[in-house]
Order: C-alpha cells, then structure tokens, then sequence
C-alpha cells in the first residue's frame, strides 16, 4: 500500500492542476480582431435579490480592467441604453444586435451576461448558495461570438440556529461571485493594454 501512496499524490496534484481553468470557447484569430473597448451591458437576471447583477456587472468591469481593456463606466452605458431600451430591460442578442449596439455604443465588442440561477437552499440548519452564469464576447463589427463560457459555483454554510443561518446566508452571494468571476477572467483573453 505504501508504493501507492507517491502515485496517488502525483495523480491528485494533475486531477486538481487540470481543474483550475473552465470549458471557454475563443476565436482561434482574437488578437487580429482589434478588440479594445468592451461594453458590459446590463445583466439578464430573473432572481429576487435585486443588488446581485449590480455587484457582479461591477466585478466583471474590473476583472476585464485588469486583463487589458480600458474600463468604460457602467452609467455611460446605461444613459445611452435608456434611450434606447425604455422599459429598463437588458438588451438581449435577439433584441439588439451588437453590431447596432456597437455603434450606439461607440465600442468594439460587447459582453452579454445572463445570471441563469442564483439561489440558496436550507435544510435544518445548513445552507447552499448556487449561482450560474453565462457570459458571451460578440465582435460589434462582425456579430461573432469572440468569447464564450458558461460557469456555476456552490457555497454551503452552517450555523447553530436557522436566524443565524438565514442571516449569514446573504453574505455567501459574495465569495460565490468572486469565485466566479476570477475563473472567468482567467480565461478571458489578455486586452491590448496588457
């Protein structure tokens, strides 16, 4: 038993190296498309808890900072999108094309981003956070997709009463979206300012 034991701490170690990035989908010619200003539209998000897709649109915005795209703020966006959009709706692919979003835009390509689940369950006195999230890049000149993933995470939490846990159950929506968004950014390809 014991000659196994450096065998199976090697294949644990590949397992969990080959675990770190997430299934993507990138145009093979990215860096030759000219991708620079990237507009983070508003979230499609059905859920209850209002302030989810404001926080995640937020950290989607940084995340694609630090990659290399110069941040374009969301009110910017958004003040253009209400002229637009009146009934205060994310622009969906089949609503708008990016390419008619590009130009009102101003910018190269655009970030559609649906919040698919984002829910917590109790049993007695534990809990469970899931949150899943689809985010595709689209070119504003061609209308490709440039970029494309579909990621889900799950955070469980106990506590000693079902108030406490009810309580804290709200403060779990924040690692679960940081946890996300750093395995999407990891895969988001670099900006030109990188």
């Amino acid at each position: 038993m014991r000659k196994f034991l450096p065998v199976l701490a090697v294949l644990v170690f590949l397992l969990s190296a080959c675990a770190g990035k997430i299934p993507h989908q990138v145009v093979p010619d990215y860096d030759k498309r000219g991708v620079r200003l990237v507009a983070v539209l508003p979230i499609v998000y059905k859920g209850s808890v209002k302030e989810i897709p404001g926080f995640f649109r937020a950290r989607l915005l940084d995340a694609l900072y630090f990659k290399g795209y110069p941040k374009i703020p969301t009110a910017v966006i958004d003040e253009k999108l209400r002229a637009a959009f009146p009934d205060g709706e994310a622009p969906l692919k089949d609503r708008a094309s990016a390419r008619d979003l590009g130009n009102m835009l101003g910018v190269d390509a655009v970030l559609y981003t649906v919040i698919e689940d984002c829910s917590t369950s109790f049993f007695y006195l534990y809990a469970t956070t899931h949150m899943a999230v689809r985010l595709e890049l689209v070119s504003a000149r061609t209308g490709d997709t440039l970029w494309s993933t579909r990621y889900e995470a799950t955070d469980r939490i106990m506590d000693i009463t079902p108030d406490r846990l009810k309580m804290k159950s709200c403060q779990v929506y924040e690692p679960v979206m940081d946890h996300i968004v750093e395995k999407v950014a990891a895969t988001i390809p670099d900006g030109p300012d990188l």
